[in-house]
């Protein structure tokens, strides 16, 4: 156990000066605070829904929205598949004579 701090009581000008030295802490402390929150508020705002996103609507999950994401936001993309867009070229090469539409007897492949 610490010993107390004042072995004595205080005279009239120590608590004065006491109740002083505590009203300029809580000045300083009060100023600090609303510094922090005043940052907080008018910090700039942070980016909600991407460019890509909202044309997502328009443009589809895929063919030409990932075709601009590539070249607009790489990082973005790679999140967005989970892959590069160089690895998604090279799997669509393989892919591609597998997947593509053919010719059947109850109709042609048309283009689409």
């Amino acid at each position: 156990m610490s010993p107390p701090v004042f072995s004595r009581p205080l005279t009239f000008s120590e608590y004065n000066s006491l109740q002083l030295t505590l009203v300029k802490i809580s000045k300083i402390l009060a100023e600090e605070v609303i510094d922090a929150i005043d940052s907080e508020v008018n910090k700039p705002k942070r980016l909600w829904v991407r460019k890509w996103i909202k044309r997502r609507n328009q443009l589809g999950a895929s063919n030409l929205l990932l075709k601009e994401l590539a070249v607009e936001d790489p990082a973005e993309y790679r999140l967005f598949l989970r892959i590069t867009p160089e690895v998604f070229e090279e799997l669509l090469i393989r892919v591609s004579p597998y997947i593509q539409r053919q010719d059947t007897l109850k109709r042609e492949a048309g283009g689409v």
